[in-house]
């Protein structure tokens, strides 16, 4: 409740999709900078990902967000465990250089990145479950990916984040339009509390530019357990907010 007035669900996840837009687009100009993205990945996930996330944003507003956020706060502290489990592994040196699907990306410090990544229908479907998280609640392909890049196909956790920022930025975006334009049309009523909006964006700016100058000190392993307690406090949160 703000000003006396009560925020419902649906109008709270559109707010939080507009913050999230500027948030991960001002991050993406970090990462951008740092020349840290692989950008066929970004391009082969978003290919994916941005039209679920336009049709389910067509529906959103019908289905029972309690319960959506429950399932997404379950799917959390699975990819939470699966980022632990993956940190406490010790991985087997593969050397990506004798994969047919290697991989080589140098960021403006010089440094070097090698790995593999190969296009899977796992990969496919979990970009769509992104994307169709994103048309619901407004989070999800963001957490996903970056899990499936890290743990699935042995990605650099700097160049997996990385990655990961712009296609929540895109896929966020055509939600935030896909919303708006069912706003318009009167397909469904609610009010955005741009007052909010206007308060958040300023600070999600700024964070977005200290966040990559933040994971370009952080070693692979801290990475990890950054996300890990990441995914722990938002799925914790988002069953709380299930239940309520």
């Amino acid at each position: 409740m703000i000003s006396g007035k009560v925020i419902h669900p649906v109008e709270a996840i559109f707010l939080g999709l507009i913050i999230e837009v500027f948030g991960f687009g001002s991050a993406t100009w970090g990462y951008l900078r740092q020349k840290v993205i692989d950008f066929p990945i970004m391009g082969f996930v978003l290919a994916v990902s941005v039209p679920f996330s336009v049709i389910i944003s067509f529906f959103a507003h019908r289905v029972p967000e309690g319960i959506l956020l429950f399932v997404l706060g379950l799917t959390l502290l699975t990819l939470a465990a699966l980022m632990f489990s993956a940190h406490l592994k010790t991985q087997a040196e593969v050397d990506p250089e004798s994969s047919t699907y290697v991989r080589r990306l140098s960021d403006s410090q010089g440094r070097s990145y090698v790995y593999t990544f190969r296009r899977t229908p796992l990969g496919v479907f979990i970009s769509a479950l992104g994307g169709l998280f994103v048309g619901l609640v407004g989070i999800g392909v963001g957490e996903f990916k970056t899990t499936y890049f890290v743990v699935g196909q042995k990605m650099p956790p700097r160049v997996a984040v990385a990655t990961a920022v712009p296609i929540v930025m895109g896929t966020v975006t055509a939600a935030v339009v896909t919303r708006l334009y069912v706003t318009g049309t009167g397909i469904a009523d609610f009010q955005i509390p741009w007052n909010i909006a206007a308060m958040c964006v300023p600070a999600v700016l700024l964070g977005g530019q200290i966040a990559p100058l933040i994971n370009r000190h952080l070693n692979p392993g801290t990475i990890r357990v950054v996300l890990f307690i990441l995914f722990t406090l938002v799925g914790a949160t988002l069953i709380l907010r299930g239940f309520l």
